[in-house]
């Protein structure tokens, strides 16, 4: 998976201008609000799953990866970090929250993103006050990366931080919400977050003539029948169902190293 991922690049000198015309950034655009209202949608979710006492579980956070990576790499785990920061944070977990954030502002750092925090963020995101919203101020911060990035003409980045954010949350939400699927607001909001996989689709597919996003393309593409079937299903989500794509999620997610 992502075999060409090998070879490490320096971000700052790999500025990607994406052949679109106007039409093509339009729709790029378009998907691109479609993820981050589910973005929004989904810190939602776990707040309300802590409001509700469902157990926090440190075990489905992603393990720090410590290899040398490339760009695409590290946006994807950008945006992989922040969805476990934002699981965290949402559970008032500082430990934990605290070392996903450093390694989020090294990678932005890395990623040419110095901007997307500002200082008075980062003292809030620090504090062990159960008052800050933590998870709403790194999804906002989240949203302001992919927005310098665009600005910057770097959107395959974008792409794969879009990419990233999707998975990861995937993996976790299928993780944690089995219990849950009889509370309407839980499982419309894992439709939803579910639902947002054609957005993360079509704008991979904006790069498909990239061989990184090819061969997320087509592992994707192989997932899509049980997308489809979540779809069908128009929120009322069986445990069978749910079982069959929480296996298969994290599966996908397990081979992106």
């Amino acid at each position: 998976m992502l075999s060409s991922c090998d070879s490490p690049q320096v971000a700052k000198g790999i500025d990607f201008v994406p052949a679109m015309d106007d039409t093509g950034n339009i729709e790029f655009i378009h998907e691109l609000g479609a993820v981050r209202k589910t973005i929004e949608q989904s810190a939602g979710m776990y707040s309300q799953l802590s409001v509700k006492q469902c157990p926090y579980k440190p075990s489905v956070l992603r393990g720090r990866d410590n290899d040398v990576a490339t760009s695409n790499m590290k946006a994807m785990r950008f945006g992989m970090y922040g969805a476990s920061f934002v699981y965290a944070a949402s559970y008032n977990q500082p430990k934990n929250a605290a070392d996903y954030l450093q390694v989020i502002v090294k990678l932005g750092e890395e990623l040419g993103l110095e901007n997307t925090f500002d200082k008075e963020q980062l003292k809030l995101l620090y504090q062990s006050d159960p008052e800050v919203d933590k998870s709403m101020i790194l999804t906002k911060a989240y949203l302001r990366a992919t927005e310098q990035l665009y600005d910057d003409e770097r959107a395959l980045l974008v792409s794969f931080m879009v990419f990233g954010g999707w998975i990861e949350g995937m993996s976790m939400s299928y993780d944690i919400c089995g219990e849950y699927l009889e509370d309407e607001s839980i499982r419309l909001a894992l439709y939803d977050q579910t639902y947002s996989f054609y957005n993360c689709l079509r704008i991979l597919k904006t790069f498909e003539n990239e061989a990184d996003a090819r061969d997320l393309i087509a592992r994707m593409e192989k997932l899509e029948p049980l997308i489809e079937d979540v779809v069908k299903s128009r929120g009322e989500l069986d445990s069978a169902l749910f079982e069959r794509v929480r296996i298969e999620v994290s599966s996908f997610r397990n081979e992106i190293n």
